[in-house]
């Protein structure tokens, strides 16, 4: 796992996805929780689908990752912890690494946050369906974490005429107790062919 030059230290977010075979394929994404250090949020995600219900036997493939110590036959993503197959699924557990700017703290004894967080996530998926999800910030309410949503494919150099199709899904005026789980906030197509998703998210 790469690692970022910097001074504030880092937080480890478990990552959660389901892929379900299709033209094109669905993909679903959680996140099922931060943490202030890798041991601890690796021991986690290592635990997540039986955590859910997902014993070994009733995968066809079960693969797992020690990103502390990578080997170079690993084959299914440098961030991924878990990777499993059922029928037509496909559960991969992986853990997206940000800065803590928030100054975020952990649980006493197991690493864990325990703040309320709201996650910014980043689809882009190409043309063939594959699709990269990351987490692009995290806030401490719903309503910061729409704001930032709406201008993530509008900053640097791409503004929003580099989009053949560009659409806010949502107003920065919405309660966040309209919403649930995950918020759609900007759908767009990029000049490149790809479809971009930006959604606010809750842990689950």
């Amino acid at each position: 796992m790469q690692r970022r030059p910097s001074l504030v230290p880092d937080l480890f977010h478990i990552k959660r996805t389901t892929v379900t075979a299709g033209s094109p394929p669905s993909i679903h994404t959680e996140i099922c929780g931060t943490f202030t250090d890798l041991d601890s949020a690796q021991s986690t995600a290592l635990r997540r689908l039986e955590d859910e219900g997902l014993s070994r036997a009733s995968l066809k493939e079960y693969a797992e990752n020690d990103l502390m110590n990578p080997t170079s036959t690993w084959k299914y993503g440098e961030n991924v912890v878990v990777h499993a197959t059922k029928g037509n699924e496909i559960h991969d557990v992986e853990i997206d690494t940000t800065p803590n700017s928030l100054g975020l703290r952990s649980k006493p004894g197991d690493g864990r946050v325990t703040d309320n967080l709201f996650y910014v996530l980043r689809a882009v998926q190409a043309a063939d369906g594959s699709t990269n999800t990351e987490i692009r910030g995290i806030h401490l309410s719903r309503q910061a974490a729409v704001t930032a949503a709406r201008h993530e494919l509008v900053s640097g150099d791409r503004k929003e005429d580099w989009y053949s199709e560009y659409k806010e899904e949502v107003g920065s005026g919405h309660r966040e107790e309209d919403f649930e789980g995950q918020q759609l906030v900007v759908t767009a197509v990029g000049q490149d062919g790809k479809k971009y998703m930006v959604t606010v998210i809750h842990e689950s």
